[in-house]
Order: C-alpha cells, then sequence, then structure tokens
C-alpha cells in the first residue's frame, strides 16, 4: 500500500491479502486513491488466464455470437506429489489452499470470457485428499452482472488424471462456444 500511496502502479503476486477483512481494507484503501477526479495508479493481480489464447479467443466469439445465456466451467486439477507445487508453504497454509490458488485462475477465466463481473455465488465444497488443505473440491452456482447464470466445479484431489484438464461452455444465442485445454504436468 505505501508503494501504491507513492503513486506508483504495482503488479502483486497472489494472494493478495491473508483475509477478506485485510483485502477489503486494501480495497477501500484503493478505492480512496481516486477520490476528486484523480485517478490511482494501477493495482493488479499477477494472472496469467487473462492472457491464454485459448481463452481470448472464446472470448472473442461470445461477443460476435450474440448473447451470452449460459457458462459451465469444470476443470480437473490433480495436486499430488508429483506436482513442484504440492509442498509449497503458502498454499498449504492459505485458508482455501490449493483450491484457492487454483480457482482464482478460472474465476480471471470466467470474467474474460464473459466480459463482465461475478454478482452472486452459491458454493458446496467436499474434501477427499488428506494429503491436500480443505477444500479440495468445489461446486458452484454462479450469476454474472448481466444476468448469465453458470455452473463451476473444481476437483483438486482428481485420481483419474495425471494432467490438468478443463471444459469451458459458453451458451450464446447464436450458437455453443466449447473449450477444451489438457496442461501436460512434468513428471
Amino acid at each position: 500500500m505505501k508503494i501504491l500511496r507513492a503513486g506508483k502502479h504495482v503488479l502483486q503476486e497472489k494472494p493478495a491479502a491473508s483475509s477478506i477483512k485485510e483485502a477489503a481494507a486494501a480495497l477501500s484503501f484503493y478505492r480512496s486513491l481516486s477520490i476528486n477526479g484523480v485517478c490511482a495508479p494501477i493495482w493488479a493481480i499477477a494472472e496469467n488466464y487473462r492472457f491464454e489464447p485459448a481463452l481470448l479467443e472464446a472470448a472473442k466469439l461470445v461477443k460476435e455470437l450474440g448473447d451470452l445465456m449460459n457458462i459451465q466451467v469444470t476443470a480437473e486439477a490433480p495436486m499430488n506429489s508429483l506436482n513442484p507445487y504440492f509442498s509449497s508453504e503458502w498454499r498449504r497454509n492459505f485458508n482455501g489452499g490449493f483450491t484457492l490458488d487454483v480457482g482464482v485462475h478460472f474465476i480471471a477465466g470466467l470474467r474474460l470470457v464473459s466480459n463482465c463481473e461475478v454478482s452472486s455465488v452459491a458454493a458446496i465444497t467436499h474434501h477427499v485428499d488428506p494429503s491436500l488443505p480443505p477444500p479440495d473440491n468445489v461446486s458452484a452456482l454462479f450469476q454474472c452482472e448481466n444476468g448469465c447464470p453458470g455452473v463451476f466445479t473444481l476437483s483438486m484431489s482428481s485420481t483419474s488424471r495425471k494432467d490438468q484438464k478443463e471444459q469451458w461452455r459458453q451458451s450464446v444465442s447464436q450458437k455453443t462456444v466449447n473449450m477444451v485445454t489438457q496442461y501436460h504436468t512434468i513428471l
């Protein structure tokens, strides 16, 4: 916050804060920098999904094909001892663990593809793998600010695969945009 107060742009690694209370205070402080028509410096979280070519193309197609009617995102992102992030201390000790760490990427992708913010969420979490901090599975219903509903599921405890697989489906008024991506884990 000292750097922002000095008028410098900040690109911050995640997590942006250690609690909701801390995040709310930081966001409130940041918003206070834009008072009286003075533009605040840029404060951004280092998030790579907004630059993923497949998501950029999906966002372009969704925009060209009409009104977004619904979104479905399903991700299997197995986390085990073969993954280099498995022993990462902050991910193990941070509330939300790997699910939060990986989940922010999908939410960033969702915001990109839908071209709007998520306005409400109802979710159920489950803890399956004792070697992972809870939760390791999440299923959520959400609604975007434009009224578009969606479903998001994420499994960190999936043992059916050794690599990450994502399925994105966006129904728009003229077509359906489907995207399947797969990232190979280096073993």
